[in-house]
């Protein structure tokens, strides 16, 4: 079955985006059964005892849960984006390398050997070292960023920030320093997971300064089975009043299985419902007019899975 793409009209249409389909099934990311030990078996199980992820220690204090995910979660990469520094000075990716690889292996050498021969030749390494080194100092180097981000209280923020905060996202606000942010991103260039979510987060609220920079991480975590960051990226919308923008990602946090989701295109359309709208084809409230562009903008399949009972959105 062919893979589901659609594409994100993200504030107002200030940044496009195309995505594809993903479903939270990552057992990273998900409960284990009532007993504690027997992890769940089959995709719709883990789609549904998906878990949220830990943004601060405050969180692995709280969950038992979530020492098991902060510790899986932390150890996930996109293998290609990983960096290494040649002698030269210069830097290489590891999807840089495959592709060298692929052009100078000998013909009788499997892809493996290729990998292995560009990485003796170009570091004297092995190739599985060169990668296993690389993720450990990325997780040392994320999990020092991780202690040195903590829960932002009310107290700490403008009366401006606390409001936006309060009503436009569910998680509780955190702060980490311009210096660790940086390295947050840094790490999630390279293909850190973790990292592509925190760096999310907290560029969308108050130690970004509600950046749109956060977008980027966001859709990266997203595509790579993140439960909660494209409910992050809906709140992010909601809160520029992009109610589309806000609708299309919770319509795709939702059909992931990020169920929460659901109430903020529930908000989305109560505030659209209030607005009239002049259009080609006469007067139009604005949830009719929220309808017609998510139909347009190809979302009827999402549409159809997330709300089963006809009539409650179409």
């Amino acid at each position: 079955m062919p893979q589901e793409r659609y594409t994100l009209d993200i504030l107002k249409q200030a940044f496009t985006v195309e995505v594809d389909r993903t479903v939270f099934d990552s057992k990273s990311f998900t409960a284990f059964l009532s007993d504690g030990n027997s992890p769940l078996k089959t995709r719709e199980e883990r789609k549904n005892a998906q878990v949220h992820v830990p943004l601060t220690e405050l969180d692995l204090e709280l969950n038992g849960h979530a020492k098991r995910i902060f510790s899986e979660m932390r150890n996930l990469f996109e293998n290609g984006k990983i960096r290494f520094e040649l002698p030269s000075g210069e830097s290489v990716t590891i999807a840089e390398l495959r592709k060298a690889a692929k052009i100078s292996r000998e013909p009788e050498q499997s892809l493996l050997q290729g990998f292995e021969s560009c990485a003796q030749k170009q570091f004297g390494r092995s190739y599985s070292v060169l990668i296993s080194e690389a993720q450990k100092s990325m997780i040392t180097r994320f999990q020092e960023a991780f202690d040195n981000t903590v829960p932002l209280p009310p107290m700490q923020m403008t009366p401006e920030e606390h409001v936006t905060m309060r009503e436009n996202f569910t998680h509780y606000p955190i702060w980490t320093s311009p210096v660790n942010l940086c390295e947050f991103r840094e790490l999630a260039d390279q293909g850190h997971v973790y990292s592509q979510y925190l760096a999310g987060v907290l560029l969308a609220t108050v130690a970004g300064e509600f950046s749109a920079d956060c977008v980027k991480y966001l859709v990266a975590a997203y595509q790579n089975k993140v439960p909660d960051a494209m409910a992050v990226l809906a709140e992010f919308c909601f809160m520029h009043r992009d109610y589309l923008g806000a609708a299309q990602c919770a319509l795709l946090s939702v059909d992931g299985g990020h169920g929460d989701s659901k109430r903020l295109i529930q908000k989305s359309y109560g505030i659209m419902g209030m607005q009239v709208y002049q259009t080609a084809n006469g007067m139009m409230f604005g949830s009719q007019v929220l309808t017609k562009a998510l139909h347009e903008s190809g979302f009827g399949p999402v549409i159809e899975r997330v709300y089963k009972d006809a009539g409650e959105i179409r």
